[in-house]
């Protein structure tokens, strides 16, 4: 579905893993999409095997979220950086 202007997209996962940083929580989600492989940050496809594509979420330090527990994902659409599905190398950033 199309996302109207000023509204936030929503994406649904699953969390497969929380990492403790003090102030914030990186929370790995994997998505129903293909990996990208992206050239300066290597590694970041493995953080789940299977070939799925991740999204990784801030989440305030305090937030009760845990592995295994469903979320909904709202993305500002102005923040999205783009890659190119074939090199992995970057097309866009917000600026």
């Amino acid at each position: 579905a199309a996302v109207a202007p000023g509204q936030a997209a929503v994406l649904r996962s699953t969390v497969a893993r929380v990492e403790r940083l003090g102030s914030e929580l990186l929370v790995v989600c994997p998505l129903a999409a293909p990996p990208v492989r992206v050239v300066d940050t290597p590694g970041v496809d493995e953080h789940l095997g299977g070939g799925r594509a991740v999204v990784v979420a801030r989440f305030p330090a305090h937030h009760p979220v845990r592995a295994g527990d469903r979320v909904e994902l709202a993305v500002d659409t102005r923040q999205l950086s783009y890659f190119d599905p074939l090199t992995g190398e970057a097309l866009w950033h917000p600026g």
